[in-house]
């Protein structure tokens, strides 16, 4: 995707902690708002597919939350147009808030500093960040656009936007609407992750004012300071990196005797001498349990429940629903903790990729996020599930190892790995898939073969190996 990120100029003025003083930077919370309907328009003059996204900083503040600790807060709204097939063009808007909290052990006093944009903020940029001593806890933010170029180019894409889809009933006309829905989805993401990347940069801008940072930007490992848990963990069990892993998700058995962790189903109880892993289907509901989740579960404009095409009678969890989700799920990690596990594995993070375009991936780790500081309240390490490209924005919400469904098929291995170095199990279906893993990876990282199923050990169909 061509993308060009234009931010205003903004000038702030504030007083701050010394940049020299130790500063901890807590983990962002991402707030996203995607248009509710994006203007599907035939394009008869474009028929290769082309992407356009504009990402514009609106606001960037910092304020004092106490005498030591500090707010920093960032706001940037994305337009992105996607032309797809049958010369089809969608139009999506999306705006998200970034906010970060800085704690300072060194005493506060006022600072000035001046800031350039960055490169990955601002490819036509000159934004930039002042900051000059006023009275304690004062901030006044003035933004002005860049140029009357960026304001024209964001009047067409408004314009753009007010269009409106044209279709008949014929088979052209049927194409036409399909391929619509199919680059409106596309728009969405991708301005969600325009709007995404520029307000991590404006974000970042403040926060080095402020002596901490930086946040690392979406879909990136950690860098630099890498933010911390606001959840204290020095009580949660560590998980034992490279362990012989075993995956009971079907059923409980007795594990092989060199078997160090044993990951099973909430409803089974952990095994005496092991690193036990509790399996929650936490933005999901497993097979005849939807009735449990009640008004949680996600539904359509027309009522309907949202199953997973893969796992008939799974249904999407509404997680736009966040703390109403993490209260009821809550009640089954906390659940794992008194039976005996250790630690908790979050299955479905990637719900929202079935959701229809109703929940994005920020709702999914709003959930992540709480979920992850009830874990560690209860005394457990809480495990990322699948969903590579969320590796960096769940390690830094707390997440103490990952889980890795057939990333070797996929080509996902080396994201784990970037992200939680060897605290991560990669478990494979297939076994030419086993074998290429074992080989790449089997000295220093837990590999697993196990049929899709996970059937217990017994029963019919039932495979395991470990290297």
């Amino acid at each position: 995707m061509a993308a060009a990120l234009a931010l205003t100029v903004l000038t702030i003025a504030e007083s701050g902690p010394a940049a020299a003083a130790a500063c901890s930077l807590t983990v962002p919370t991402v707030r996203t708002v995607v248009s509710a309907a994006g203007a599907p328009r035939v394009r008869n003059s474009l028929s290769s597919r082309r992407d356009l996204a504009r990402a514009k900083v609106t606001s960037l503040a910092s304020r004092r939350a106490g005498s030591r600790s500090w707010a920093s807060k960032a706001s940037a709204t994305a337009i992105v147009a996607v032309t797809g097939r049958a010369r089809v063009t969608s139009i999506a808007t999306s705006r998200v808030t970034l906010t970060a909290h800085v704690l300072c052990s060194g005493a506060a006093r006022v600072v000035t500093v001046q800031h350039a944009g960055t490169g990955a903020a601002a490819s036509s940029g000159q934004a930039q960040v002042t900051t000059t001593a006023r009275g304690a806890g004062q901030v006044s933010a003035t933004t002005r656009t860049t140029s009357r170029a960026s304001a024209k180019k964001l009047a067409t894409s408004r314009a753009l936007a007010a269009g409106t889809a044209t279709a008949t009933a014929s088979s052209r006309g049927l194409a036409r609407r399909r391929a619509a829905a199919t680059s409106l989805s596309v728009a969405r993401a991708r301005s969600v992750a325009a709007a995404r990347k520029a307000s991590f940069a404006a974000l970042n801008l403040a926060l080095q004012s402020l002596g901490a940072g930086p946040v690392p930007p979406p879909g990136s490992p950690p860098t630099g300071s890498a933010p911390t848990a606001t959840v204290p963990t020095a009580a949660v069990p560590a998980y034992p990196a490279n362990g012989t892993f075993d995956y009971q998700i079907g059923g409980p058995y007795a594990p092989l005797a060199g078997v160090t962790i044993v990951d099973r189903d909430r409803t089974a109880s952990p095994v005496a001498g092991k690193y036990n892993v509790c399996y929650i289907n936490a933005f999901q509901s497993q097979p005849g349990e939807s009735a449990a989740w009640g008004s949680l579960l996600l539904r359509t404009s027309s009522g309907g429940l949202v199953q997973d095409p893969g796992w008939p009678g799974e249904y999407v969890v509404d997680t736009r629903q966040a703390a109403a989700v993490a209260a009821f799920v809550g009640t089954w990690i906390r659940g794992c903790a008194a039976k005996g596990f250790q630690a908790v594995e979050l299955d479905n993070l990637d719900s929202d990729t079935r959701s229809g375009g109703l929940l994005t991936a920020a709702n999914n780790l709003d959930v992540f996020r709480r979920l992850v500081a009830v874990g560690h309240a209860a005394g457990v390490a809480v495990a990322q599930k699948n969903t590579v490209a969320l590796s960096a924005q769940a390690k830094a919400a707390g997440a103490d190892f990952a889980i890795a469904e057939e990333c070797q098929v996929y080509a996902e291995c080396g994201g784990y790995a970037a992200v939680y170095g060897t605290s991560w199990v990669e478990i494979e279906y297939t076994d030419s898939a086993y074998s290429a893993a074992c080989s790449a990876r089997g000295a220093t990282t837990s590999v697993i073969r196990r049929d899709v199923q996970v059937a217990p050990a017994g029963s019919s169909g039932y495979v395991y190996s470990a290297c």
